[in-house]
């Protein structure tokens, strides 16, 4: 079977996370699988399988100038410049992630290269961008696509994208409550909808998580609280992250906070951690190629998300091992047992308080999570499993 892939660039983030868990668990003796990237870029490129095929980018932005001129020329021919402007002043105001739909998507795809080839499965693997991509400019005999959030809380505008769901085959979200919302959203579709888990490759994962790292050894004296996230405020919430350990600083606890990851926020963050006095304690790492050997030396991984799709790092905390406690989005509580094997927390600043505070002073409460975490049996597979069934060819 001829499969196309279509996924943003693979730099260190859940999406690439759960698409090279994907490409490290498919059956190659089955599928032939075409990769093409928005932009052939990221850290994680050279983690792909070689039985994987790697495209030309969908954008050739080899001379930046070039590429510059040649979008702003097919953006003004058709209309997103002015379309932009109009959407700016009137639904943009209602929905924040209304202009990467329509640009960043839409108008982006404008500008891409077709591909001849014609596949029996092509699968956008990202909303916006690759599933437009997929819908507008590719052929093939199936065309799936993915939705990795919680398309309402995301902010998304669902005037922008019911043409490209019109011709998707099937629409994959990551979990049932996203799922539930989607079909509300979109009742017309909700006969393509299916639930497709992101894939964990727990092999792959514990690999990785022995590698030797000498820039990270947390002080033993404190509660270390470990984060893999980008730095976006609006989705990852990292500044309620902030407000809360100022809180916990000020009670007394010795708690230092690492946060893994880079985003368009780090400099509105760094600002906040500055204004707050946490220099010391609330520490952004930056990025890592590889994050699991970082992520096992935490006492507890800790996401203060506004919402969530179903978060990746959160299945891979628990494969290492890490206790996690995040706040209520939406699927949160298809991946933790709350008081079990970790904390599901109220979706606030006072949430993440008493979440970490409890941590802290209950005595036997993180043994008994951690042993629990351990001695439970993650269902790794069944994203596989629903992968195959969407797909077909097994």
């Amino acid at each position: 079977m001829e499969i196309l892939i279509v996924s943003p660039p693979l730099f260190a983030g859940g999406i690439s996370s759960s698409l090279l868990s994907l490409l490290h668990s498919l059956d190659y003796e089955k599928y032939n699988v075409d990769l093409m990237l928005m932009r052939s870029e990221g850290e994680f490129i050279d983690m792909l399988p070689k039985d994987v095929h790697l495209l030309e980018p969908a954008l050739d932005e080899k001379n930046y100038y070039i590429a510059k001129a040649k979008k702003f020329f097919i953006y003004s021919i058709k209309g997103y410049l002015v379309r932009r402007l109009l959407y700016g002043a009137t639904r943009g105001r209602r929905y924040k992630n209304g202009d990467f739909q329509l640009m960043a998507g839409l108008a982006r795809c404008s500008a891409a290269r077709k591909i001849n080839k014609i596949y029996d499965v092509a699968i956008g693997y990202m909303e916006g961008f690759e599933n437009a991509y997929v819908a507008i400019k590719v052929r093939a005999k199936r065309k799936i696509g993915y939705i990795h959030v919680d398309y309402e809380k995301a902010g998304l505008d669902k005037s922008l994208d019911t043409k490209i769901f019109s011709r998707l085959d099937d629409i994959v979200l990551v979990s049932e409550s996203n799922k539930a919302v989607f079909d509300a959203l979109f009742p017309e579709y909700r006969h393509k909808t299916h639930v497709v888990e992101n894939i964990v490759c727990k092999e792959l994962i514990e690999k990785m998580s022995e590698e030797a790292i000498y820039d990270f050894t947390p002080d033993t004296r404190y509660f270390n609280i470990v984060t893999a996230a980008r730095l976006k405020i609006s989705h990852k919430g990292l500044d309620r992250g902030i407000a809360a350990l100022k809180r916990l600083k000020e009670e007394g606890y010795k708690i230092k906070w690492y946060v893994f990851g880079d985003g368009d926020d780090r400099e509105k963050l760094e600002a906040l951690i500055w204004e707050n006095g946490l220099c010391e304690d609330f520490i952004l790492m930056g990025g890592r190629k590889n994050v699991y050997p970082y992520i096992k030396r935490g006492d507890v991984f800790v996401l203060p998300s506004r919402y969530e799709g179903k978060p990746i790092a959160v299945s891979e905390a628990q494969v290492l091992g890490v206790v996690p406690l995040v706040t209520e989005y939406s699927s949160a509580r298809e991946q933790i047992c709350d008081g079990i094997d970790g904390l599901v927390v109220e979706n606030s600043v006072d949430g993440i308080f008493n979440g970490i505070k409890r941590m802290v002073e209950e005595d036997k409460l993180l043994p008994r999570l951690k042993r629990n975490l351990l001695n439970k049996k993650l269902d790794i597979s069944c994203g596989l499993r629903q992968f195959y069934e969407v797909v077909g060819g097994q």
